[in-house]
């Protein structure tokens, strides 16, 4: 979503991430996941950024979270869409993606199947605890409850509601 404004941003937080799958691994984030002898597909695969805290031009970002959400539809085609904090107002929402959506993907390399399109973008309640065994995710994506941001190629709602671990794959420190 490049608006060819430049913007100044500094933030920093968590890059996490996370696979639903049959291995034993809780959480998965291997892609491909190769525990065990075979390949293991995933029911979603889910990549993201937590911010704690930072600003985007004079947008405070603090606890504030983006996450790629990667899952079949009704027709078993894979289909990713961006999940915003519910509390970001638009030009949050906005700033925000011109940050870190052209880095955010969560296609399963078991897929190879790139995203190649404009995604939609939901705003989903969601909460990030960083916990002592690692972090926590809390997401209620339900057509019910999401509010459409931005309409996408692929017009689709997922059904997704997941509290469990993330793995941490490393820390956020970005500037420009």
């Amino acid at each position: 979503m490049k608006s060819g404004v430049s913007i100044h941003y500094r933030l920093k937080g968590d890059i996490f991430g996370a696979r639903r799958c049959a291995c034993p691994c809780n959480p998965c984030d291997c892609d491909p996941c190769t525990c065990g002898d075979e390949v293991h597909m995933p029911a979603w695969r889910v990549s993201g950024y937590y911010i704690e805290n930072g600003t985007i031009d004079t947008e405070t970002m603090t606890n504030k979270i983006i996450l790629c959400l990667a899952i079949p539809d009704e027709n078993k085609e894979w289909q990713e869409v961006l999940l915003v904090d519910n509390t970001l107002s638009t030009k949050q929402v906005l700033l925000l993606l011109e940050a870190l959506e052209a880095d955010l993907h969560s296609m399963p390399a078991e897929i190879k199947k790139p995203i190649t399109w404009q995604r939609e973008v939901y705003a989903v309640p969601m909460e990030y605890v960083r916990g002592d065994n690692g972090p926590m995710l809390c997401v209620t994506c339900s057509p019910a409850q999401v509010r459409l941001l931005r309409q996408g190629l692929n017009h689709y709602v997922p059904e997704w509601m997941y509290s469990g671990p993330m793995a941490l794959r490393s820390r956020l420190d970005k500037q420009q």
